[in-house]
């Protein structure tokens, strides 16, 4: 089976490339870390209503701001959609920028996190968490010689519940995934696609350009609104929103909003180029400028 791919950095044009795709031949499935939140439309750029009632998408504004997801769901229910699409005889295309999404799609990195574990470790203080993780999996830490550094909160809890829920160490779970990755070894699907590239000047002003109609368009309300329901929520910890959260508590100044947004939007996006070009499964993939659609229509040999 042959999944087709689009990935690219935010704001380099993904959601107008797919808006040139043939309704009655593809499906979207989204790869996106923000935009699978409900009530995050103006700050995650999620595609228009009117392209998303043409064009059917998947995995796109279906969870509560309050939730985390992980990239291992993902993976699970990316394959699922995948499998539905196909079922019905239409041909599915992965777009976004998750990179980290996208690698656990390919290559299965791991296993999904029993609820009741994930409760039992967000429940712990991070301190606990590291030694914790210290105690069961050195291996996994950076001063061992691991990827994971002492201070990614984030990622001490993800190794740290996997590796309590699945009985194996996450470094041995990693070193797994790595392995399939050298190998290439993406199981019954071919990945193929493009990668987006932006010229830098370009890049940041396609976000100055994105960052100011985000504010225009209520991105503080839209804050505000998901603030007062679910208070300091998962969501509102994406890119983008602890600033518009900076503002409307007064630590930040409305004006410098706009600079504030899209510098850390360009940072962002350069981080996620550097990824594309540097992860191995780019190579399933061809690069091509976003100027290369200004014809208005998809490649044939898509």
């Amino acid at each position: 089976m042959n999944v087709r791919v689009l990935c690219g950095p935010t704001a380099s044009g993904k959601t107008q490339i797919s808006a040139l795709l043939d309704p009655d031949r593809y499906e979207i499935i989204s790869c996106d870390s923000r935009q699978l939140y409900r009530g995050l439309t103006i700050g995650s750029a999620l595609p228009p209503p009117e392209l998303r009632e043409r064009l059917r998408h998947h995995l796109l504004d279906f969870l509560p701001p309050d939730q985390e997801y992980s990239a291992a769901r993902f993976a699970t229910e990316a394959r699922q959609a995948i499998e539905d699409i196909v079922a019905r005889g239409k041909e599915p295309v992965i777009v976004g920028g998750a990179g980290f999404y996208l690698r656990a799609l390919m290559f299965g990195m791991f296993p999904a996190v029993a609820d009741s574990v994930e409760r039992e470790v967000a429940r712990m203080e991070p301190g606990q968490r590291l030694d914790y993780l210290r105690r069961l999996d050195p291996l996994a830490l950076l001063e061992k010689g691991g990827h994971i550094h002492e201070n990614d909160a984030y990622r001490i809890e993800r190794a740290l519940a996997l590796t309590l829920s699945s009985g194996k160490r996450f470094s041995l779970h990693w070193q797994e995934a790595r392995e399939r990755i050298q190998k290439r070894d993406t199981g019954s699907i071919t990945f193929t696609g493009y990668t987006i590239v932006c010229n830098p000047s370009e890049l940041r002003q396609r976000i100055q350009e994105r960052a100011a109609q985000m504010i225009a368009s209520g991105l503080l309300e839209e804050t505000r609104m998901v603030r007062e329901k679910y208070g300091e929520c998962a969501a509102l910890q994406t890119l983008g929103y602890p600033l518009a959260c900076q503002v409307l508590l007064g630590v930040r100044k409305e004006a410098e909003l706009h600079h504030a947004l899209a510098t850390a939007h360009y940072q962002y996006a350069r981080r996620q180029a550097i990824w594309f070009k540097r992860e191995s499964f780019c190579l399933l993939t061809r690069e091509v400028l976003f100027r290369g659609f200004a014809g208005g229509s998809f490649p044939d040999n898509f």
